[in-house]
């Protein structure tokens, strides 16, 4: 079973892929060759050759060709792997958007994996849209927590007071013996 239909490379980025791998020159020299040959149509020699040099790019320069087709994979190459949540996905696609050895072997999942391949292919919907809102909901996040974390420490630090005060009144009413009938405790008012 595969992941994605395989997409057909265009001209311009069988040649962007070729050249990132520095077999351009030898591919056209190939071409010509095989058109000479009587017995191959144009169509056909063209399609030969792109055959023998499609294994040249991406993986051979250690370059991300955001160019090059996206392939299918076996989904035999993703079993015994751990799921993870759809916001790891996204962040481990992040990290990986440039990594030229991101594979079916390290990614975490088939739906990572082909998240990254359509990704490369056309990068701004990830980059505008899916990326930027991980990054907002992370923030709308985070402030709760930080709003908690502070009416927390409000709090103790009013207890604090509150205790100190208290302490303080305690040795004032002390020291000024105030009659018994007269004084009222603090923690009595509401």
């Amino acid at each position: 079973m595969a992941i994605l239909r395989e997409q057909k490379e265009t001209k311009d980025e069988r040649k962007s892929r070729l050249i990132s791998a520095g077999r351009w020159d030898e591919f056209v020299k190939r071409r010509e060759e095989l058109r000479r040959n009587p017995d191959l149509t144009g169509a056909e020699a063209n399609r030969k050759a792109d055959e023998e040099f499609r294994k040249y790019g991406a993986e051979e320069t250690n370059v991300v060709n955001t160019n090059a087709p996206i392939k299918t994979v076996p989904l035999e190459e993703f079993t015994n792997k751990e799921p993870i949540s759809e916001l790891e996905v996204v962040r481990w696609v992040f990290e990986n958007f440039m990594n030229a050895s991101a594979s079916p072997a390290t990614a975490p999942s088939v739906g990572a994996y082909g998240l990254l391949m359509v990704s490369r292919k056309n990068p701004q919907p990830f980059y505008f849209t899916l990326w930027m809102k991980v990054l907002s909901r992370q923030a709308d996040n985070e402030v709760p927590d930080a709003r908690k974390a502070s009416g927390e420490q409000v709090l103790d630090l009013i207890e604090e007071i509150k205790a100190a005060v208290d302490t303080e009144v305690n040795k004032q009413l002390t020291s000024e013996h105030i009659p018994e009938d007269e004084y009222v405790n603090p923690e009595d008012v509401t």
